[in-house]
């Protein structure tokens, strides 16, 4: 299994952090996950951001059976001290 965090809030970033920050993109996409389009995706997060993803990755070609969802519906959108977190799982 492959698996890559991004993180969505550039302010929370820890010192060291090397991986990606911001929101997902195809781009960040492509460059991250080799056959990119061969793959499952695990994507995990408030629906908001879930279905952001869902959408970006029909956009570049993955099928609905390559999209695997998992929502945080307890999630409260005007809870400013809880940062959203989004998790994308490639799986083989």
């Amino acid at each position: 299994m492959l698996f890559r965090s991004v993180l969505t809030d550039p302010g929370a970033v820890p010192p060291g952090w090397q991986g990606a920050v911001g929101r997902v993109t195809a781009k960040m996409i492509i460059k991250e996950t080799p056959k990119y389009v061969e793959r499952r995706y695990y994507v995990s997060g408030p629906n908001a951001m879930v279905n952001y993803c869902v959408s970006l990755l029909r956009d570049m070609g993955i099928p609905k059976k390559g999209i695997v969802t998992d929502y945080f519906p307890g999630y409260k959108e005007q809870d400013k001290e809880t940062p959203p977190r989004l998790a994308i799982r490639v799986l083989q």
